[in-house]
């Protein structure tokens, strides 16, 4: 080739301009300038001109003037994932960087709801005539689960961003036992419309997307390392690609110690539609209280439930918002009661709910209020279990709403 020839090859596509920093593609021949094709990736990790898809690009490359340059020519690879979750990261700053409040709250929800069960089970430990080990293990079990949550406390008393706290095991269960919803603080950059003909489509970039998020959430649930996660992936991705249904799926979780199966599959819905790194998710969420975790109560056990957005929870393919809202606005509401200390042990274990008695081994109800001097004793339990130099333990949880847990 001339060298007249070499110098028409040698200019970028994108801005017609000699190239700036020549950077070569892992899939294809194209060569581009390094700015200009970042720019490119941004909106979409494919060729701009051959439409192949892309994972890695190599620029700063040793150039022989003689030779174009190839993929196999030294240089610098970078990851185009990688460098779409920096600029998402970089984006985010200043809107993430607010303290998640919310969310240390629903810790400490939790916490006191679980020194409730600590205090009860120490009664019964005394006026009842079971086994000492039976108490024993279960004391010892939850002691180790309340200091867990002390550690996570102090990592948000620190200011830890929020990629950091959700991260964590610890705030994982905190998102199934506190009934937590994720929602995004901004609108992802890169989300994905996930249906199933996509997903089809793109079967391994979308297993190689989630494979993470799954096998975080299933070690955190199960506490177990998850050594078989290419079951669950086959599974999930049948599930994705509507060879199983949702009730088949659920069956499957919950046989392997899922508890909140309905739950996880939303979040994980939720994640696998921005197309965010876990990383850039996490620091991009926020998460509330959601009503609650078992879509099953409001739709048809055959019917198709997507995650659509922070505001609208889930949608079944078909049906309108004004009947979504209409049996939103017709749920019944429960009515309960907190037993008193003053009362037996066996009624400690058993709070009275406006459900037949068979729905009440599917219902756990808590509340937490101030006028109520048990969980006065609980907040005084609390503070004497924290080192109140290390920390400030807030109470203003005190006035939370009920919440309903379904165990599935």
């Amino acid at each position: 080739m001339s060298t007249q020839d070499l110098s028409k090859e040698r200019v970028c596509p994108i801005c017609l301009h000699h190239w700036n920093d020549p950077t070569v593609l892992d899939n294809c021949n194209h060569i581009f300038c390094f700015d200009c094709i970042i720019e490119w990736t941004r909106l979409k990790p494919v060729c701009p001109l051959c439409k192949c898809s892309l994972e890695l690009l190599k620029h700063r490359l040793w150039v022989n003037d003689a030779v174009l340059p190839n993929w196999e020519t030294e240089g610098q690879i970078e990851n185009i994932m990688e460098l779409r979750s920096e600029y998402e990261l970089e984006r985010l700053k200043e809107k993430s960087a607010r303290q998640p409040e919310h969310e240390r709250q629903a810790v400490i929800h939790l916490v006191k709801h679980m020194l409730g069960e600590l205090y009860t089970l120490r009664n019964m430990s005394i006026t009842t005539f079971a086994s000492d080990t039976i108490f024993k293990n279960a004391i010892d079990a939850i002691n180790k689960e309340l200091d867990e949550y002390k550690k996570l406390l102090i990592a948000f008393n620190d200011g830890a961003s929020r990629s950091e706290l959700f991260k964590s095991p610890a705030f994982r269960r905190v998102v199934y036992k506190e009934n937590l919803s994720p929602s995004s603080i901004c609108q992802p950059l890169f989300n994905i419309a996930l249906n199933a003909d996509y997903i089809k489509n793109n079967r391994d970039i979308v297993m190689k997307h989630i494979t993470p998020f799954v096998i975080r959430e299933i070690c955190a649930l199960t506490r177990k390392d998850a050594i078989d996660i290419h079951v669950y992936m086959e599974n999930i991705m049948d599930y994705f690609t509507t060879k199983l249904k949702r009730q088949q799926i659920v069956s499957f979780l919950s046989r392997r110690g899922i508890e909140n199966p309905h739950q996880f599959l939303n979040n994980l819905l939720h994640f696998a539609s921005s197309g965010q790194t876990l990383k850039v998710y996490d620091q991009n969420s926020e998460y509330r209280v959601r009503r609650s975790n078992y879509v099953g109560d409001f739709f048809p056990e055959d019917d198709d439930v997507l995650v659509l957005n922070s505001n609208v929870d889930v949608e079944v393919l078909g049906q309108s918002n004004s009947n979504r809202r209409s049996q939103s606005n017709h749920q019944s509401p429960v009515s309960m009661e907190i037993p008193n200390n003053n009362a037996s042990p066996a009624s400690n274990s058993n709070f009275a709910i406006g459900l037949d008695p068979e729905d009440n081994d599917d219902v756990e109800i808590i509340q937490v209020s101030s006028a109520n001097n048990q969980n006065n004793q609980r907040s005084r339990s609390l503070n004497n279990y924290f080192d109140p130099n290390s920390m400030d333990v807030s109470d203003s949880t005190s006035v939370a709403s009920p919440c309903i847990y379904t165990l599935d």
